[in-house]
């Protein structure tokens, strides 16, 4: 038993020894295998690490994650020194995020403020899943402040920003997602460079720019600048809306802009204006509002428009913007002024009013095609040389269409008045031409400008100085210097009218021709009558055909005309009046009534019926001055009961007072086969002879013959060389001569 103890012991003894042996070999392992103990961290930094993350959350929703590399916790200032910093500032509906990248950056965990005085990168509105957008926009700065609870950002150092072609850069930016805005700050200037070959650069400057993500629309203030190629656009405060990475419309106040070729350009400006812009950011349309202006200056013309506002279309050709045309809508006033070409002087200068005027341009904007009033609107055509006229049309609608080289060629107006002024080198100073009708039709020379031809029609009416006309058209030939008058036609002045189916004027000569339905009136003049033509009382005429001539001293009628006068009357295929020599001549076939004053025989005897003298011939001469009408050919003349045929008869008539209106015959003298038959209740009484002369105020007759014969029908036939007898009583003187004694034959009862 003792020895199996001391065994145990032993074994005891044994194990013992092995587990120490086995515990200190474990031990030197491990002490081996310990890092030696890190050292103490230099004061202020409490804290270092990799990879790390900071986030911010509203609700269960991200807002805020802040990456480093690389981490440096500072106990004070409390803040963390970040490397390889990456923030992303998600949206309200955590579908995109705005991306910030810098190399370093201190985090204040007090003000939740990231700053980086280095370069910083901010990339806008990247998706949370999906791909990288090619247009996304780009910030790159400096000195950068980061409010990591709100995401906005600030910098005052130069900033540059990228937004597909689209690059640009300030003096400072700012950045606040909640309200989706960009600002640069100070000095702006941005740049949308082309998509292709051969487009234009388009060049942005301001004071300051705020782009708004969420409406794609840049906002520029205090002043703005625009450049494209030749176009130019500057203004107060500006809004440009963008669509797809592409210039749409700037919308700016108290802006002008201009659009400058080297053979043309057209300058604009409004309180408010809205250029509109087409794929290639080319020019397709501006409007001005508010004392809107434009200016189009090419090199034949100047071009001005004012109203309240302006429409500008463009046509793109080659990537150019080509005016096309202009529409100026409330209180519009268009100038053209021709500019002197070749040593030729300039044509007349064209002044429109009118609400609305719409300009069209011919096809490369240079040159005016058209101008038209869609409202009531004045036109004026001021001269710019001594031979030009001053001319004024008012109309309810204007058209005026211009050739090459902006010559007016056509225009057109309806329910228009016109006013032309006389030629200020006129010696002596006419009066204004005045028209009026419901359409107008005017062309012009292409070559100078000239008026060529005017037409108006419906309800014409023409007034220079006392002459004034009417008729349903009227048409100037300016060249030929005549006016026509067709339809109603109708001619007035001082001295009379004439009325006709169709007036022609030959303007420099004086000569009208009417014809058609001829109805003319002369008024009666002061002085005393002519005889055939008594003061007092207005003369009328009427004929197919009239003309005037040698300055309105010859005056002829043809086809059936009538002359009167009261109740005197002169008919003849044709009639014509010298006025210069104071003759009338009337041939075809002529008749003439007039009415006499009663003889000093016949107001003895009381008051007797009207005696009218009439007379008819194949044509009369009527010398105002010898108060001598002559007539000749088969002549018949008839005086109460008187008549007398003869070859020819001479009648002499006595002035009237102005007052008179009645016809006084004073001797009538025929020649040549005459024959006399005085008819009265009881008895009949026929004188032959070649020749009578009637003394009319003693009814006294001398016929003259070889023989003159007497027949009466009460007391038989008396013949001799002279007759000496007298109407309306019983005597009778005979004169026979040596070889042919008188004659008496007496009639028994």
């Amino acid at each position: 038993m003792r020895r199996l103890r001391r065994l145990l012991l032993v074994a005891i003894g044994l194990l013992v020894a092995a587990v120490g042996l086995t515990y200190w070999v474990r031990r030197t392992v491990l002490e081996q295998q310990t890092p030696a103990p890190a050292a103490a961290l230099p004061q202020p930094i409490q804290a270092e690490g990799r990879d790390w993350v900071y986030t911010h959350h509203e609700g269960d929703r991200p807002r805020v994650e802040l990456r480093a590399a690389r981490m440096r916790q500072i106990a004070e200032p409390a803040e963390f020194q970040l490397e390889g910093v990456e923030l992303r500032i998600f949206d309200a509906g955590g579908q995109s995020y705005d991306h910030v990248k810098s190399a370093f950056a201190r985090f204040d965990t007090k003000k939740a403020e990231l700053y980086s005085d280095g370069e910083v990168e901010i990339t806008l509105g990247l998706p949370v899943s999906g791909a990288r957008p090619e247009n996304a926009v780009v910030i790159r700065s400096s000195g950068v402040r980061f409010d990591t609870t709100t995401g906005k950002a600030v910098t005052d150092r130069p900033t540059s920003f990228r937004y597909g072609r689209a690059e640009g850069r300030s003096r400072g930016a700012s950045f606040d997602p909640a309200w989706n805005d960009l600002r640069m700050l100070g000095g702006v200037d941005l740049r949308w460079h082309p998509e292709r070959p051969g487009q234009k650069l388009i060049e942005v400057q301001a004071g300051e720019l705020i782009y708004k993500q969420d409406q794609d629309r840049v906002y520029l203030a205090p002043w703005s600048r625009l450049k494209r190629g030749h176009f130019h656009l500057e203004a107060a405060d500006s809004v440009v809306t963008l669509e797809n990475n592409e210039l749409r419309r700037v919308e700016a106040a108290a802006a002008r802009g201009r659009d400058r070729y080297p053979a043309r350009s057209v300058e604009f400006s409004a309180r408010r204006l809205i250029v509109e812009f087409q794929t290639g950011a080319a020019v397709q349309k501006v409007v001005g509002q508010e004392g809107a202006q434009m200016v189009a200056i090419s090199s034949a013309d100047r071009t001005r428009v004012e109203s309240r506002e302006i429409f500008l279309d463009f046509q793109i050709v080659s990537g150019e913007s080509l005016l096309e045309s202009a529409l100026a809508m409330g209180g519009s006033v268009l100038e053209s002024e021709p500019l002197p070409r070749g040593g030729k002087p300039p044509a007349e200068t064209r002044l429109v009013r009118a609400e609305v005027i719409k300009t069209v341009m011919r096809p490369g904007g240079g040159e005016i095609a058209a101008i038209e009033t869609h409202t009531p609107g004045v036109v004026e055509f001021l001269p710019n040389s001594p031979e030009q006229r001053k001319r004024r049309i008012e109309a309810e609608r204007l058209w005026l269409h211009f050739a090459e080289g902006n010559r007016i060629e056509t225009f057109r107006a309806t329910q228009v008045a016109t006013r032309t002024e006389p030629r200020p080198t006129a010696e002596r100073p006419g009066e204004p031409t005045i028209t009026s009708s419901q359409d107008l039709v005017a062309s012009f020379d292409a070559a100078t400008g000239d008026l060529l031809n005017l037409q108006q029609w419906g309800d014409f009416r023409y007034q220079e100085g006392g002459r004034r006309a009417a008729a349903e058209q009227g048409t100037l030939d300016e060249a030929r210097k005549t006016i026509a008058l067709s339809g109603k036609a109708r001619l007035w002045d001082e001295t009379g009218s004439t009325a006709a189916d169709e007036l022609f004027l030959e303007q420099t000569s004086g000569n009208l021709t009417a014809t058609g339905r001829v109805r003319t009136t002369g008024k009666p003049g002061p002085e005393p009558g002519s005889g055939l033509l008594e003061s007092g009382e207005a003369v009328h005429a009427a004929a197919g055909r009239m003309i005037v001539t040698r300055n309105r001293t010859n005056v002829v009628y043809e086809g059936e005309a009538v002359l009167w006068q009261g109740a005197n009357r002169l008919e003849a295929p044709r009639i014509e009046i010298d006025r210069a020599h104071r003759l009338l001549y009337a041939s075809g076939g002529v008749l003439t009534r007039f009415l006499e004053k009663p003889t000093s025989v016949a107001a003895h005897n009381g008051p007797a019926a009207p005696v009218y003298l009439t007379v008819r011939a194949a044509e009369l001469l009527y010398v105002e001055q010898d108060r001598l009408a002559h007539y000749r050919g088969g002549v018949r003349f008839r005086r109460g009961p008187l008549e007398v045929a003869a070859k020819e008869l001479r009648a002499w008539f006595s002035a009237s007072e102005p007052t008179g209106s009645q016809t006084t015959l004073e001797r009538a003298l025929a020649e040549g086969g005459v024959r006399i038959v005085e008819t009265r209740q009881d008895r009949t009484r026929t004188g032959t002879g070649e020749s009578a002369d009637y003394l009319v105020p003693q009814e006294k007759i001398l016929l003259r013959g070889r023989p003159a014969r007497l027949a009466d029908s009460a007391r038989g036939a008396t013949e001799g060389e002279q007759l000496i007898y007298f109407a309306g009583d019983d005597r009778l003187l005979v004169e026979g001569g040596k070889s042919r004694p008188a004659v008496t034959r007496l009639r028994r009862h």
